[in-house]
């Protein structure tokens, strides 16, 4: 259970940002101390925080030596990676300054060895990778969050922040406003997508203050959980939707047998980020880098962002980009989205007017069923008229015969019965 004052830390902390991502990453480093506190050293991080401020006031160092054994356990027994114990030092080193005990990053450097971060290689994506993804049996949420990730090259966290009046689904082409409270840096911009995208999204059937991608549907987070506290509702909605949306992603790629792993990293080549990285080389390709980066949302291409025309973008994105970013056309002749949209309209008119005649047709056939009925039921009625008839004329004659005389038809009956045999 995190206790009020940690709590207080960590929104007070995340306030810049104010987002359930950033609250959380303070939360986890935070606990991170406390465990090794608890392993390692044997009491709490409140009793720890105490000896690095004695230690301090004798000029003893404590805080450094305790800090690279807090990283070399990160390390070498939670197996956390060398930009996770990054992360997490730097929650740690905040949150002693938070109780005064100073930490100097020129001491820090020299008295801290930090592990050594590599880049981490990214293998390209293609359009038919991209479509056998989408082609196959998934979620209509994580098909439609795929194509607006490719086509529009927004962050997965942007996507999972954006509700129904954000986008702008019936313009050419269609728009997606991102408010600076859901962009990484904090800056407002236009992105668009691919009419294909617009079209699975509008089959999602979302209310205009709806999230789109909340894969929380009928869920209620519990309001007295650590995270929910420290994250908030809607920022813990945003957690589970990202958790949930990789898990889904990754279930997939797995079926596909696209589940393969970067060589030397435990990360699998197949990841939302991934997505971005093909939109910004499919546009470098057929436009240009800068442009790409623009509708990227690069921070250092921001102030030119705010000069360019946002018509001038749109006209660009539609007439060059929207055929090459949509992903379930196999081939620009045969598949192309304008012209299976108009044969979907076509089909679905004609629907209408064969309904249209149907229910005008329908009231003469049951008319003419209910006169074939009353038709049926005075053939029978004759029928059975007939047959009393019969009956009756048969008893009128046999009581007119002598014995012989019915004798003999009734050998002529044998007979004819066994010629008929």
């Amino acid at each position: 259970m995190i206790s009020t004052e940690d709590l207080q830390y960590v929104r007070g902390a995340s306030r810049r940002t104010n987002s359930g991502k950033s609250r959380n990453s303070h939360y986890e480093g935070i606990k991170r101390l406390e465990e090794f506190c608890q392993q390692v050293l044997g009491h709490s991080k409140e009793e720890e925080i105490k000896l690095m401020f004695e230690s301090q006031r004798k000029q003893e160092g404590r805080a450094y030596r305790t800090l690279d054994k807090l990283v070399n356990w990160m390390e070498e027994t939670r197996k956390l990676r060398p930009k996770t114990i990054s992360g997490y030092m730097s929650v740690v080193k905040g949150y002693l300054r938070y109780y005064d005990v100073r930490i100097y990053e020129e001491e820090f450097r020299w008295r801290v060895k930090m592990p050594m971060s590599y880049p981490i290689p990214d293998k390209l994506l293609t359009k038919e990778t991209i479509q056998k993804i989408i082609q196959s049996k998934i979620d209509p949420r994580l098909r439609a969050l795929i194509c607006l990730l490719a086509s529009s090259g927004i962050r997965i966290g942007e996507a999972l922040n954006l509700r129904m009046r954000d986008l702008e689904l019936d313009t050419s082409p269609p728009i997606i406003s991102l408010a600076g409270q859901i962009t990484k840096n904090g800056q407002p911009r236009e992105a668009y997508l691919t009419k294909e995208s617009a079209e699975m999204i509008k089959n999602l059937r979302r209310k205009p203050d709806q999230y789109i991608f909340s894969f929380m549907e009928g869920k209620e987070p519990n309001p007295n959980s650590n995270q929910v506290k420290v994250m908030g509702i809607d920022g813990y909605r945003h957690y589970m939707a990202n958790k949930k949306a990789n898990q889904m992603l990754g279930r997939v790629t797995k079926s596909l047998g696209l589940d393969a792993k970067i060589e030397g990293h435990p990360f699998h080549e197949i990841h939302f980020h991934t997505l971005r990285k093909y939109f910004c080389t499919t546009v470098a390709n057929f436009v240009s880098t800068e442009y790409a980066h623009l509708l990227l949302g690069h921070k250092q291409y921001m102030g030119m962002y705010d000069l360019t025309p946002k018509e001038e973008m749109r006209k660009k994105y539609h007439e060059k980009l929207e055929k090459e970013l949509t992903i379930g056309k196999v081939s620009s002749n045969t598949d192309d989205y304008e012209e299976l949209k108009k044969k979907y309209d076509t089909m679905m008119t004609m629907i209408k007017e064969a309904t249209t005649k149907m229910e005008k047709i329908n009231p003469e056939i049951q008319s003419k069923k209910e006169e074939l009925t009353k038709t049926e039921e005075k053939i029978k009625l004759l029928r059975k008229e007939e047959d009393d008839f019969n009956d009756s004329l048969m008893a009128k004659i046999e009581s007119t015969l002598n014995e012989e005389q019915k004798k003999e038809i009734e050998e002529w009956y044998k007979k004819e019965r066994e010629k008929g045999r």
